[in-house]
């Protein structure tokens, strides 16, 4: 299932960097972060795999998309259709299919008696919240600086705006 998963993973790569529109690369960054993810959940790494999701496909990759937005950028109508991209699309459902349909039957059949010991997820969270916890607050604050901060900017775009002041051009009519 890796080297499916490897040639999803270039291929997605390989789109984001030929994709003429800014909106549709950072789709397909968001796909290529996912396709990482489910590279990680192989490699029985799966806290790194949510955190993957969560931090680059959860934030900066919606991020990128509010950034360019916010540009307004805008790219030319083409007028092909996009079944070109109609075999990269059906390799990747189906690749997806057949990893969940194996890990789930590797689940299954696995009949090894288990012992009970902390896995990935409950160690690393042990850590962040012990020895780690100066840090862990660090950067949360880090991050409200930033989500303050981008709100601070947009409030600005908005109270520069052109308005009208009503009240003192009615003043300055009535005085002439």
């Amino acid at each position: 299932m890796s080297p499916i998963l490897c040639t999803n993973i270039l291929i997605t790569t390989i789109i984001i960097a030929t994709t003429n529109s800014t909106i549709y690369s950072a789709v397909w960054l968001i796909l290529t972060f996912i396709n990482i993810s489910l590279l990680f959940i192989l490699l029985e790494i799966e806290f790194i795999a949510i955190l993957l999701i969560i931090v680059y496909a959860g934030a900066i990759a919606i991020l990128f998309l509010f950034a360019i937005m916010m540009l307004n950028l805008h790219t030319k109508e083409q007028t092909s259709d996009s079944t070109h991209l109609l075999p990269i699309n059906a390799t990747i459902i189906i690749s997806v299919i057949i990893i969940g349909i194996n890990s789930s039957s590797h689940k299954l059949y696995n009949t090894t008696p288990q012992i009970k010991t902390l896995d990935n997820t409950e160690t690393i969270s042990s850590l962040l919240y012990s020895n780690y916890t100066p840090w862990f607050l660090i950067s949360s604050i880090i991050l409200l600086i930033s989500m303050i901060a981008t709100i601070v900017i947009i409030q600005k775009e908005q109270i520069n705006s052109i308005k009208q002041q009503l009240f003192k051009q009615q003043n300055k009519t009535n005085l002439t």
